[in-house]
C-alpha cells in the first residue's frame, strides 16, 4: 500500500508540475495580449474577453476541479481499492491455510 500511495503521491507531483508550467504559458499570452495596454483594465473588451476565456480553459483542464485532476482522482480511487481487494483476498487465503486441520474434522 506505502507503494502505491509514493506512486500517486509522486502522480500528483508531476500534474502539480504541469499545472505549472501550463500556467506560465496562460501568463505569457496574457502578457503578449496586454502588451499594448500594459493592464488588463486599460485593455479593450475583446481582450479582456480573450483572457478571460484563456483563463476559463485552463482552469477546465488543469485546476484542482479541473478535467485532469478528477480524472487522475478517480483513477487513483479505483487503484486504492483493487489493492485493498487483493490484500483481503490474500488474507482471507492466508487465514484459510492457517487453520489447524483438526478444526475442520469437528464440523
Amino acid at each position: 500500500m506505502a507503494d502505491l500511495l509514493k506512486k500517486q503521491e509522486a502522480e500528483r507531483q508531476d500534474l502539480a508540475a504541469g499545472v505549472h508550467s501550463n500556467w506560465q504559458k496562460v501568463q505569457e499570452q496574457e502578457s503578449k495580449l496586454l502588451s499594448p495596454a500594459h493592464t488588463y483594465e486599460n485593455a479593450p473588451i475583446h481582450i479582456q474577453e480573450k483572457i478571460m476565456q484563456i483563463h476559463q480553459q485552463f482552469f477546465a483542464e488543469w485546476g484542482s476541479e479541473g478535467r485532469l485532476a478528477t480524472l487522475m482522482s478517480n483513477r487513483h480511487t479505483k487503484e486504492r481499492k483493487r489493492l485493498i481487494q487483493k490484500m483481503d483476498k490474500v488474507e482471507e487465503l492466508q487465514q484459510t491455510f492457517s487453520r489447524s486441520p483438526d478444526r475442520d474434522y469437528d464440523r
